[in-house]
């Protein structure tokens, strides 16, 4: 787990165990992206008892005899090589080491577990490997214990199938137990593991510290969920708590990893100062009388230490709880923000159209306009043309005035006829206008733009679109990463390069090689 980073220049890798129980301790740590100008000034130790405290990690008398040193490894890598004088009777040691040099520091927290240094195997039977062994021999330790595993091979028959236990029903949280790991122990056939973890964890929310479930409690007795809790739980339900969890894990590391940060670089500053407040050279220290008087020194006693560190962890937790509430509220308003944004969008499209209607019929009755006084017009010159025709046939013979006078009522019969016809053409013309109008006009009282509703925003979610299933579980694996939980996210992966597509095994693939 990543702690405080400052500076990231140079890095700390994997942790190689090369040690057992009740043997002096051995291991080494790859060191990663370190300059040599930073190799120069670099320097590694334990974290002090205060980062321990903090980080609520218990620092027993196996940690005041490891020393870490900068060394190469046989290929002239550069390494941290961690050893000891006395032996480590403890399976497993917490450490958290702090890497320093010029301009920057790191704090990573490690377990290192480590194996039986004998295995007591009777006639008969096979103890099966820890599970989640770092132990990686030399050759010279290979050498030295050859004598031992012939012993031990010659007792130890042909490997026998293995039979698959049941389902724990209970566990008792352990120092070095994870939810994942249990999870593991108590999951039913044809369940897949994120449903078993997130029912584990609702099934059991006394256990965990501020209600995150990788932060489980010592001491607490675990209860397998039920069949029917099991079954309440969706996939995509367990996927998206598992991601909340882990972003609030992260969350929590980052802001402990400063507060360690800056006590530590406190307490180094006050190391460094005598009581007159000037800051004095190695030579101006030898250069000091041995009989000078000795000064007052206060001490804290350990009741006051727990309080005062007590205290600030429940501060940093109360922190931790408002900055999670205000970013669900930036979350929720953000996507109410959304939801009116498209209501706006809906409204403004209905505005257009209803206003491309009004144009159209302003149109419309512009073309009508203009065609009454074409029509005038046209009356205006019949009017006049009939005129002339009777001033004209008022020269002719008396004889012919019948005939005129038939022609006459021709003509006029002819034009009322067309001009009533225009008339009822021009009537409907004008009802078709005022029925297209009443038709543009379109009913917004339905439209609402309060989305607090529960079923406005139901209704947004359910535009989402559901995740490939390949996805999701490549999703799963980076947060069973981030969870430390290499077993989960191997399992995950390992089907994604069996069902998933080119693009989603070569993700996996290199996700599985960042797990080696």
């Amino acid at each position: 787990m990543l702690l405080p980073i400052v500076a990231t220049a140079a890095s700390l890798g994997e942790l190689r165990v090369a040690s057992s129980i009740s043997e002096p301790f051995r291991a080494t740590i790859d060191l990663l992206s370190a300059t040599p100008a930073e190799l120069l000034t670099l320097k590694a130790s334990l974290a002090p008892e205060e980062a321990y405290l903090v980080q609520g990690i218990e620092r027993t008398a196996d940690h005041k005899g490891i020393k870490i040193n900068v060394d190469n490894d046989p290929n002239g890598k550069k390494i941290l090589k961690l050893s000891s004088i006395q032996p480590i009777s403890e399976p497993f040691v917490d450490m958290l080491v702090v890497l320093e040099w010029e301009n920057g520091r790191i704090v990573r927290q490690y377990t290192a577990l480590l194996n039986p240094s004998e295995c007591n195997c009777e006639v008969g039977k096979q103890t099966p490997p820890a599970i989640n062994s770092f132990n990686n021999t030399s050759a010279d330790e290979s050498t030295s214990n050859i004598n031992k595993s012939v012993k031990s091979k010659a007792t130890v028959p042909a490997k026998r199938t293995a039979v698959k236990k049941a389902p724990t029903k209970e566990h008792l949280t352990r120092r070095g137990d994870t939810l994942s790991k249990i999870a593991r122990r108590m999951r039913p056939d044809g369940v897949s593991l994120d449903r078993v973890l997130v029912a584990l964890y609702e099934a059991n929310p006394k256990a965990f510290v501020d209600n995150n479930m990788n932060r489980l409690k010592v001491g607490k007795i675990l209860q397998a969920p039920s069949e029917e809790a099991l079954s309440a739980i969706t996939r995509k339900k367990a996927v998206k708590e598992i991601k909340l969890q882990t972003a609030d894990w992260n969350k929590y590391r980052n802001k402990l990893a400063t507060a360690i940060v800056k006590r530590t670089a406190a307490a180094n500053s006050e190391d460094t100062q005598l009581s007159s407040g000037k800051i004095k050279s190695a030579a101006e220290d030898q250069s000091t009388p041995k009989n000078k008087t000795p000064k007052d020194v206060v001490k804290l006693s350990t009741g006051a230490v727990d309080a005062r560190y007590a205290s600030m962890e429940a501060k940093m937790t109360a922190l931790q709880e408002e900055i999670s509430a205000r970013e669900k509220g930036l979350k929720e308003a953000e996507e109410r923000t959304a939801a009116l944004e498209k209501q706006i969008a809906d409204m403004h499209k209905l505005l257009t159209l209803k206003i491309d209607a009004m144009l159209e019929a302003q149109e419309k009755s512009a073309q009508i306009t203009k065609n009454n006084v074409s029509e005038d017009k046209q009356l205006s010159f019949l009017s006049s043309f009939l005129d002339s025709v009777v001033g004209m046939f008022k020269q002719l013979d008396k004889m012919f005035l019948g005939a005129v006078a038939a022609l006459i009522t021709l003509l006029m019969t002819a034009w009322l006829y067309s001009r009533n016809k225009r008339s009822k053409k021009l009537a409907d013309f004008e009802q078709g206008i005022m029925t297209s109008e009443q038709a543009n006009v379109i009913d917004m009282s339905g439209i609402s733009l309060d989305i607090s509703d529960d079923s406005t925003l139901g209704a947004l979610e359910s535009l989402t679109p559901v995740s490939n299933e390949m996805e999701t579980k490549l999703e799963l694996a980076a947060a069973y990463i981030d969870m430390e939980d290499k077993d989960g996210a191997k399992e995950l992966l390992e089907e994604v390069l069996k069902e998933g597509s080119l693009s989603q095994r070569k993700r996996a693939d290199q996700m599985l090689s960042s797990l080696v």
